[in-house]
């Protein structure tokens, strides 16, 4: 049998994709941008307001 369990570590870079991060805000979505981010991609939040 297979074993299926992995972790952020099992992600290979990431640099130069783009994640879209949708949804309302809360802790979830944090954590979600949090491990693609912590992978060099670029992170799009329409929650984020940049100046």
């Amino acid at each position: 049998m297979l074993d299926s369990s992995w972790s952020s570590d099992d992600i290979l870079s990431q640099l130069g994709r783009v994640v879209i991060v949708t949804g309302p805000p809360s802790g979830l979505r944090e954590e979600t941008a949090r491990v693609p981010a912590h992978k060099d991609a670029l992170i799009v939040d329409p929650f984020i307001a940049v100046p």
